[in-house]
């Protein structure tokens, strides 16, 4: 009877320390192992929406296992898929975001192959300056706006510039 009657007297120590423990690292570690399942789960789930060829909600899927897990392969995955519904700079963005954590020398070869076609279908952007500010300028025969400064989003390709202004 001793002992009982010893541990019931540390009996709030114990349930403190007990509940302590409850709240420390071991919760975080299996809210953590959860996160990485779902993610996992999810990630399946994107992979067999692509197989049928259900581009935008497999890229839903696999952005949502992202959240989840951030790991690098979800991030070539959703750049793969971004590419094949058109969203070329999600795809881009994602492979850059890939490549900065990526170590694995193969993964990022094949990464920047295919950032490198991704890249080609972006739009290029292009930085008009006009002076005098009166100036009139034109893209392709569309005037722009009158603005001292001006960054444009052009298909990439050839293009006409011009530009008009009082006295010149």
């Amino acid at each position: 009877m001793q002992p009982l009657n010893c541990l019931y007297g540390r009996w709030p120590a114990v349930a403190a320390l007990l509940f302590a423990l409850a709240l420390s690292g071991l919760p975080r570690a299996v809210r953590a192992d959860d996160a990485k399942a779902r993610a996992a789960t999810l990630a399946n789930s994107a992979v067999n929406l692509g197989r049928a060829g259900e581009f935008k909600e497999a890229l839903a899927l696999f952005e949502r296992a992202y959240a989840l897990d951030p790991a690098p392969v979800l991030l070539y995955n959703i750049a793969r898929v971004a590419e094949k519904v058109g969203d070329y700079r999600k795809a881009a963005g994602a492979l850059r975001t890939f490549l900065d954590v990526e170590k694995d020398a193969t993964k990022r070869a094949r990464a920047e192959k295919v950032l490198r076609s991704v890249s080609s279908h972006l739009p290029a952007t292009i930085t008009v300056l006009v002076e005098p500010v009166e100036a009139r300028v034109s893209l392709d025969g569309r005037t722009l706006a009158n603005h001292a400064l001006e960054e444009l989003e052009v298909a990439k390709g050839v293009h006409t510039l011009g530009g008009t202004a009082p006295g010149y």
